[in-house]
Order: C-alpha cells, then structure tokens, then sequence
C-alpha cells in the first residue's frame, strides 16, 4: 500500500472516529495505533513531525493533558522556525481554538517571532503597531495611536496594560474588557470596531462611588481638563452636562448620569463611527437607531 493510500486511511479514520460514525473501539484502537506512531517520530526532534503530533492533540477530541502536550510540542517545532507551527501557534492564541484560552499576548509573541523570520502574514498582523509606533502626530492611549489600531493591536495593547476580557467577539463590532486593573475607578471597557475592522470607539464606565454627584464630578473633570486642557463645547440634554474636547482627529466625550451617579468617559473616531452608524441603520431600515447607543 503507498504512503498517499496509508494517508487517505488514515484521514477517514480519523474523521469519522471524532464524529462517531464508527465504532469507538476501532476507533480508538486506530487512533491510538497512529497518535503512537506520530508521538514516536516528534521524540526525534524533527519539526514537522513535532508540529503535526501537536496540532493533532490540540484539534483532536483529547483530555487538557494532552492539548497541553501539544503545545508544548507545537512550541519545540516553532523554536526551531517551523513556518506553520509558528503561524498556527499564534492563530490558536489569538481566537482561543482548541479549548485552549485566549490571550493576545501570547499571539503578539508567535506574531513577532514570524514576522522576525519574514513571514508576510505576521508581518500583516503587526503592521498597525508598526505605524502606530511610527506617528508622531496622533492621539495616543496606553501608547498606541488610536486611528492607526485594528482589533488584534487593540486587544493585545489593552490586555497587556491589565485589561481582562469578559466578551471578545469577532462576529460582532464590540469587545468588553474588565477596566479596573488599568483604569482606576473604573470597571468596565468597551471598545469597538468600524466597517475597516480598525478603532472607532472605546468608552469607559466609572460606577457610582460613596461620594456626592457633584464632587464625583469635579474630580473627573480636573483630571481630564488636566490631561486634555479646558473643554472645546460643553452641552446640556436632559440635566446631563457633557463636556467634549477633540484632539488629533478624535473625538472625547465625558457626561455623568444624575439618576445614577455613573461616569461615562468616550473617544470616538468619527468618520469610521459614521460610517459604521449608516451602515446598521441600511441594514435595519424599520428600526429606529439611537446614533450614541447603536452598540
């Protein structure tokens, strides 16, 4: 029997086993017969074959030890620059697959060590980090130049200065992080994402606090009048004040609720929230929009 046939046996075997379309006890005896094999040849040290037993274990249906076995080996393959351990390292990493967790920071890792190796998907992945470090004219937060961020560069910047993920959803417009760690006072984090896939808005909630609203307040706007100098336009709606300033083309709100003393801080990348506004409001025609709340 040839190596291509052996492969192709092996492929259903392995395909129908992890749906259950044939017995288990087959099954598993051939998996294990093979998952053996593969586990003898990666002990050798050769790359691929460290690769292909690793992504094998993380894929497959298998308990936690054995995902974790499977990085491990998926790292050996990577430290010796196997090109597609590298990228499927950081691609597991940054959307969670496997049931292994999601974090940015690992994946900006693999990322960089491809693109240190030429790698033009790497080097795509990292490229507005690179143009952010770059600018030396735009809005900057945690160091980034927010009109210059996509969603990966944001969710690695903000999970590397201590921002927890709560929901990370590439399907929709929006993350939600924990904010605490970063932003004293605050609790939580939203931050969302144009029709481009880059930045157009990240808002901060700051809970009430065992303080009066109108102290809560004017500790709020000292900081920011600090930061930011005095406000460009301040508008009243509803008994709500909101103080607005617009720096290097983006757009920060800050407003407190009365009802209940909770402080909404916001910078917005207008044109890319116009758009991403026009944009729902097609694709839902009958229903009324509200502009500041369509998240």
């Amino acid at each position: 029997m040839t190596n291509i046939s052996q492969f192709i046996i092996f492929f259903v075997l392995f395909f129908n086993c992890t749906t259950g379309y044939i017995f288990n006890a087959f099954c598993d005896t051939t998996l294990n017969d093979e998952l053996y094999i593969l586990s003898k040849r990666a002990k050798k040290g050769s790359p691929i074959d460290e690769y292909l037993y690793g992504r094998t274990l993380i894929l497959g249906n298998f308990p936690k030890a054995k995902k974790i076995e499977g990085i491990r080996y998926l790292k050996k393959a990577a430290i010796q620059g196997y090109t597609p351990a590298i990228l499927f390292l950081a691609e597991m990493y940054e959307k969670g697959l496997g049931g292994i967790k999601q974090d940015y920071i690992e994946a900006y890792k693999w990322y960089e060590k491809g693109k240190e190796m030429g790698i033009k998907v790497a080097k795509i992945k990292l490229k507005p980090l690179e143009e952010s470090a770059k600018e030396k004219n735009g809005f900057r937060l945690f160091g980034i130049v927010l009109k210059k961020t996509d969603r990966f560069s944001l969710r690695y910047t903000l999970q590397k200065h201590g921002a927890i993920p709560i929901v990370l959803d590439d399907n929709s417009y929006c993350d939600i992080f924990a904010s605490y760690k970063i932003i004293p006072g605050s609790d939580r984090l939203q931050a969302c994402y144009g029709l481009s896939g880059r930045f157009i808005l990240l808002e901060y909630r700051y809970p009430p606090k065992p303080m009066e609203y109108e102290k809560i307040l004017a500790s709020m706007l000292s900081k920011l009048k600090k930061k930011y100098g005095n406000p460009k336009e301040i508008r009243s709606n509803n008994l709500i004040d909101q103080y607005f300033w617009e720096k290097n083309g983006i757009y920060i709100y800050f407003w407190m609720e009365p009802k209940t003393n909770t402080c909404f801080l916001r910078y917005v990348e207008p044109k890319g929230y116009q758009k991403l506004y026009n944009f729902l409001k097609e694709q839902n025609s009958t229903k009324q929009i509200p502009k500041v709340d369509f998240f």
